[in-house]
């Protein structure tokens, strides 16, 4: 959050739904209107919103989970796939961001189902330490 918030980005509040996020100097609305949980076997948690009229999936997760998950026409995939290695030779978890817009005809279609999670867009990738939790076996 201190790097996002480093480079402009800050979020502000969630009410009736809205989460309103300040993007350098302007407030932006996303729509929240649907979320899928994190949990160990799923290793991604990701939500649905409607922001500037587009229906969008925004995602998180362990590389194993989002790479497979990836649309295969996307550029740099290789590149991808050395850096995430290198993270883990530095001892560092790799955690990766990716979106999809999605058609509006899916609403039709509550609740979503978690089988929207593909043909995803890599926008970001970061290495995270993962240090040790006092009472977590």
């Amino acid at each position: 959050m201190d790097a996002a918030f480093h480079f402009g980005f800050e979020y502000i509040s969630t009410e009736n739904k809205i989460i309103t996020i300040k993007l350098k100097d302007r407030l932006e609305k996303f729509e929240l209107i649907q979320s899928f949980e994190f949990d160990s076997d799923r290793k991604r948690m990701s939500v649905v919103v409607r922001h500037n009229g587009l229906l969008k999936l925004y995602i998180k997760g362990a590389d194993s989970a989002i790479m497979a998950r990836l649309a295969k026409s996307q550029p740099f995939l290789n590149h991808i796939s050395a850096k995430t290695t290198e993270l883990s030779k530095n001892g560092l978890r790799s955690l990766m961001f990716a979106m999809r817009i999605l058609p509006e005809s899916l609403l039709e279609k509550l609740p979503l189902q978690p089988s929207i999670e593909s043909e995803l867009t890599l926008i970001g990738l970061t290495g995270i330490e993962d240090k040790l939790q006092d009472y977590v076996p």
